[in-house]
């Protein structure tokens, strides 16, 4: 009951406006793609020109140079606002964060539904639906609430068999990780290790193709602009002050400048390298080694992306179910990870508050710590080499749920 009503609380703070900035990330989804509809998808090569952008938001708000919010998405995020255009921008707001909410919550269900009988897993979900992250992505119009949507997905389609069944949610859940790409480094290495699996390639084949549509469309000239309106908004319009990441953690650490920069960038390669070689000393095996190890591979690459706000934290709201999948079958309470999750959101409570102005940011490094954890816990549950019998107190896990046997 308290998270039904905390969620109601956010829904209600979003919906009244209360303490809410306007416009917000979603008018630069809206314009974009309010261009797109008027003049066409040609258009697309000029999205990342601010002349373009200035133009686009003052035949809705009646002026010009006043860009409030640059576009700086792929450009598949204008395109998914692009039924959303026709309205007004309040209303296609509220629309907006109407379909995106029931997408988190459908996804979160989704999820939930594939392992039912798993006491305590409905309200873990509830929790990480309730969250802090929900509110700010609420607050923003953002994409982050479609990230269970394509856990999902992805879930499913290692689940069924056949190619026609589950080769078409494979790849949208691929167009889902293209909305914002740099959110999801940390999966290289899962991906990589897999690489043989039939599922992997498709899902890999479909950003691929999107990529190479995106650049047909954009041109090189496009290309050049988006890079440097990106470099220009995350250096100097927007920097990375508030970022929920290393390198926000460097910026208040040892102030804002190339230091900072540099060092934030640095942990990219570093967190990938430490990854890839955890991978190949103990790659997981059961289904719930995978659990955990998905699990630790999207807190690291939250850590390590160039870019990410609050909102971004809902990318574990499928970790969290997975978690407690794996915890419960490992026989275990769900209580260590609801701390988890609460010191995660109080984390973002305080890096935020304007009240405080703390030497370090907390969120990545317990980003950094809930990792190190998640990986640590596979050692709980392995499956022995054939021939040999489980060691005693060793939970073995039939795994045709990742599909982690054989090619598929």
């Amino acid at each position: 009951m308290l998270l039904g009503l905390l969620l109601l609380a956010w829904i209600a703070a979003v919906a009244t406006g209360w303490q809410q900035q306007w416009p917000n990330d979603f008018s630069a989804f809206y314009f974009a793609a309010r261009g797109l509809a008027h003049f066409g998808f040609p258009l697309t090569r000029d999205l990342y020109s601010l002349t373009t952008q200035y133009a686009l938001e003052a035949t809705v708000r009646g002026r010009g140079g006043s860009l409030a919010i640059p576009f700086v998405n792929p450009p598949i995020a204008a395109w998914v606002i692009l039924p959303f255009s026709y309205l007004p921008l309040r209303d296609a707001f509220w629309c907006w964060d109407a379909v995106a909410l029931a997408g988190c919550a459908g996804g979160l269900c989704w999820i939930v539904r594939q392992r039912p009988q798993v006491p305590g897993i409905w309200l873990l979900a509830l929790g990480a639906l309730a969250s802090y992250p929900t509110y700010i992505a609420l607050g923003q119009g953002q994409f982050d609430l479609l990230w269970p949507l394509g856990a999902a997905l992805a879930m499913s389609a290692a689940t069924l068999a056949g190619a026609r069944r589950w080769a078409p949610r494979a790849a949208t859940s691929a167009l889902f990780l293209a909305l914002k790409p740099d959110l999801f480094l940390g999966l290289a290495v899962p991906a990589l290790s897999r690489w043989r699996n039939r599922r992997v390639r498709v899902f890999a084949l479909a950003l691929l193709a999107l990529g190479l549509g995106t650049f047909l469309d954009l041109g090189v000239a496009g290309l050049r602009q988006a890079i440097h309106l990106e470099t220009y908004t995350l250096a100097q319009r927007f920097p990375p002050t508030n970022d929920a990441t290393a390198l926000g953690f460097f910026w208040r650490l040892v102030g804002p400048g190339s230091l900072a920069s540099t060092l934030g960038l640095l942990m990219i390669p570093l967190g990938l390298a430490l990854q890839a070689f955890a991978w190949a000393r103990r790659p997981p095996r059961s289904e719930s080694d995978w659990w955990w190890a998905l699990t630790s591979s999207l807190c690291l690459s939250l850590v390590i992306a160039p870019h990410d706000l609050t909102q971004g934290l809902l990318l574990l709201a499928p970790a969290a179910v997975w978690s407690g999948l794996a915890l419960r079958a490992q026989g275990r309470p769900l209580t260590g990870l609801a701390l988890w999750m609460l010191a995660l959101n109080l984390a973002a409570l305080l890096d935020l508050s304007p009240h405080l102005d703390l030497p370090i940011k907390l969120t990545p490094l317990i980003l950094a710590a809930a990792a190190v954890t998640a990986w640590r816990q596979m050692k709980r549950v392995t499956i022995p080499p054939s021939g040999e019998t489980p060691r005693e107190g060793v939970a073995v896990v039939p795994s045709k749920g990742m599909g982690i046997r054989g090619r598929d």
